[in-house]
């Protein structure tokens, strides 16, 4: 797993495939006051140490919580708070799939947990 990052909060969010991430503390008035995690996969050019330029990205909608940590294979999202994990062919099929969204396939993609 990938170290600790300090990524600050999204203030827009967008997907390179037209489908409509959503930001829960704007699309949720009120959930602020606890603690919520929300999965985020980001995709960066295969291979590319030296830009790590955000191409992709997109936070789950937390109904599709459950298949996600099952796909993961985690018990809860907490389990990921420290960093993201790069995921395999098999795991970006399996979320497309379970998301019902068109991931690329050209990019090396990870997922994590944000609050």
């Amino acid at each position: 797993m990938a170290s600790k990052t300090n990524i600050p909060p999204i203030q827009t969010l967008s997907s390179g495939d037209g489908h409509p991430a959503r930001d829960t503390q704007q699309d949720f008035p009120g959930t602020n006051q606890e603690t919520h995690y929300v999965f985020w996969i980001s995709g960066f050019s295969k291979g590319d140490h030296e830009g790590d330029v955000l191409k992709y990205e997109l936070t789950v909608l937390s109904e599709f919580e459950n298949a996600m940590m099952r796909v993961l294979g985690w018990k809860n999202l907490e389990e990921s708070v420290y960093g993201d994990c790069l995921l395999t062919a098999e795991q970006i099929q399996q979320i497309a799939m379970a998301i019902d969204v068109q991931l690329p396939t050209d990019l090396d993609l990870f997922i994590g947990v944000r609050e």
